[in-house]
């Protein structure tokens, strides 16, 4: 009977997609528990499995997936996206018309994702819940106003993260750049789930930012330390490094513009090198 540090010097020599598919494939208790498993009782090969499925995810997050060509990307892909379709959407939501649908990818999904730490610290966004919803709600289904948001994604996107009066947010209502970025950025990547319902968003797709979070940091720096993209002594890579590791309490919610924009740019050039979209190295990657 192997013991938990014996399976995972097991599983941190298996690759990403070996560990996912002892995961999440058929059968994965089967392979998960191996031989170790006919030897135990009903109860016993519970307990084992939970901790072993513990120990292979703690694996998975400290592993970066090799990506052989643009044909395997999108089966990876369609396969995250399908996952996280069912882990994240409720069984009526295929029922929602499209407004609704809009609004819980915006307000029930992704604002939740992004408010949890102003809740923990009592951020003042919290009580400007439903004007900051229904800002972005309007800039998505208002006509005039996605024209601009098609067009000039960059620039749309950066207007908010400033706060600027001038793209109609308000100052006042306790958003910074790392709650704002992961609304926006979640919001599209829930919306990608149900892109046939939204085909007014196609031309987005490809614009979208990865959403950034302590998982995708994270990853995001394994991933560097893996290839030569950067010099350890770059800003980009003291960056990624400083967040990922917490360094002087850097945290993706206190993130800086500067900072964002030096991350997303780090992304970019991971996905070309992957022939993938930021959006799409969010399914894979987190």
């Amino acid at each position: 009977m192997k013991n938990s540090r014996e399976f995972k010097k097991e599983c941190v020599r298996k690759d990403f997609n070996g560990l996912s598919e002892m995961l999440l494939g058929k059968n994965s208790a089967e392979q998960i528990l191996g031989e170790d498993g006919i030897k135990l009782s009903n109860v016993a090969k519970a307990k084992v499995l939970a901790k072993r499925s513990q120990i292979i995810a703690e694996v998975l997050q400290q592993k970066t997936i090799t990506i052989p060509s643009k044909d395997s990307a999108e089966i990876i892909l369609n396969d995250e996206v399908t996952l996280f379709y069912a882990e994240a959407f409720s069984k009526g939501a295929k029922d929602y018309s499209n407004e609704e649908l809009l609004h819980y990818c915006i307000k029930t999904k992704a604002w939740n994702d992004a408010i949890q730490y102003a809740r923990k610290i009592g951020g003042s966004a919290i009580d400007h819940e439903t004007e900051i919803i229904e800002f972005l709600v309007d800039e998505i289904s208002d006509e005039n106003k996605f024209a601009n948001v098609e067009s000039n994604f960059d620039e749309w996107h950066r207007s908010i993260l400033e706060n600027a009066e001038k793209s109609g947010v308000k100052q006042d209502w306790g958003m910074n750049p790392g709650l704002w970025q992961k609304l926006i950025n979640m919001s599209f990547k829930y919306l990608y789930c149900v892109k046939d319902r939204f085909p007014k968003l196609d031309n987005i797709w490809s614009k979208c930012h990865c959403p950034i979070d302590s998982i995708i940091l994270t990853r995001l720096y394994n991933v560097l330390n893996e290839n030569c993209l950067y010099e350890k002594n770059s800003t980009e890579f003291s960056c990624i490094r400083a967040y990922a590791n917490r360094e002087d309490y850097k945290s993706w919610n206190a993130l800086t513009i500067e900072d964002y924009d030096i991350i997303q740019c780090v992304i970019k050039r991971v996905c070309a090198e992957n022939h993938i979209t930021p959006l799409q190295f969010d399914f894979i990657y987190w």
